[in-house]
């Protein structure tokens, strides 16, 4: 009852009353309340076996600690550590992780990590996705609430990976990414080794139809135009069928309405990414400020024409070659320790990065 956490004990069909649980100081007539549904239904399981479900704190339920109540909350399972984790969706900001052991029942919160995390956030749903090739989840999206990070309402076009082992989250920032965007679905084809994203809703509420894929390796968010694909949507079901080894998306709310349509995306062949390896300067090098240091790279793509190579040191960009041989040479380098990788492009759009090395 606005900002108040008051539980309803009982309802009188007959004379419609409530009756609460506590009372609530200065209640009089003609006072107006805005009433929510409780959001704290707490964590259940279900046994496909026996069809049945056993619910928190009941015999056989999970005890302890639990997150809080929320709404359309980040989540999704490791198979490596066999827990669920999620993430943000409190009505409260809360950028916390909570990690749910399927063996124990138990929650754990996690603490924001000292390194940072992203904003809080809501209308998540399917946008935080377990990489278990690389045993790391991907968050993209979502709807900014409370959270002095980012403006409330605003939309989030960030790209974070989440390492559950360690509890630290790394805002990726990719060259280039979907655009920022809410209840849009996402999955991980794990023949293809990356995340689908298909759809969502704009910051002025216009309906997205594009389909992207996110490569965690390489750090690289790609466009696929498919030939045919959905009506744009949000709101929807996704999931990514092993056998049939397609993503598979459901439903949603599109300009034609509540949809009841399945579509399948099959990735064949399989995303074929350009490669590019650094060859210059050898990884440890030392040089003597102010440095001259000639940059090589060698860049190929199996299923197109490499169009260009960038040289970065960390996220600044040092320049670029649009040729063979890819080099660039890097003059008056200051005092430093440098992190220093390449990235290359095809005639596709397609971008892949070097591993970095240190001079």
């Amino acid at each position: 009852i606005g900002d108040i956490d008051v539980g309803v004990q009982s309802y009188n069909g007959l004379s419609k009353t409530l009756t609460l649980s506590a009372p609530v100081a200065a209640l009089g007539v003609g006072t107006t309340y805005l009433l929510y549904a409780t959001t704290g239904a707490g964590t259940w399981y279900f046994n496909p076996v026996t069809k049945t479900w056993v619910g928190q704190n009941t015999p056989s339920g999970n005890t302890g600690p639990t997150p809080s109540g929320r709404i359309a909350a980040a989540v999704d399972y490791s198979v490596t550590d066999k827990a669920f984790v999620l993430f943000a969706g409190s009505l409260e900001s809360d950028r916390t992780v909570w990690k749910l052991d399927v063996t124990t029942k138990l929650w754990t919160n996690l603490p924001v990590p000292a390194t940072g995390a992203p904003p809080h956030l809501r209308e998540m749903l399917n946008s935080f996705v377990y990489d278990k090739q690389n045993n790391v989840f991907i968050l993209f999206g979502g709807q900014c609430t409370g959270d002095v990070q980012c403006p409330n309402g605003n939309l989030n076009g960030e790209t974070w990976a989440y390492h559950l082992s360690t509890n630290t989250w790394v805002n990726m920032k990719p060259p280039s990414s979907p655009g920022a965007r809410a209840q849009q679905v996402m999955t991980y084809d794990s023949d293809n080794g990356v995340v689908v994203l298909f759809g969502g809703l704009t910051q002025d509420l216009a309906i997205n139809d594009d389909t992207w894929i996110y490569h965690y390796p390489s750090n690289t968010w790609t466009r696929l135009f498919p030939d045919t694909k959905p009506l744009g949507r949000y709101l929807a079901q996704i999931a990514y069928d092993p056998l049939a080894k397609r993503t598979v998306i459901f439903g949603g709310v599109s300009n034609a309405g509540i949809g009841a349509d399945i579509w399948g995306l099959k990735l064949t062949p399989a995303v074929t990414l350009p490669a590019v390896s650094l060859t210059s300067p050898v990884n440890g090098s030392s040089f003597s400020a102010p440095a001259n240091i000639t940059l090589s790279a060698n860049a190929t793509d199996s299923n197109g024409s490499v169009t260009m190579v960038e040289f970065f040191a960390g996220s600044t960009k040092l320049g670029q070659a649009l040729s063979a041989p890819f080099t660039f040479n890097w003059t008056g380098v200051p005092v430093g320790i440098y992190s220093i990788t390449a990235v290359v492009t095809d005639n596709s759009g397609a971008s892949n990065r070097s591993l970095p090395i240190n001079v």
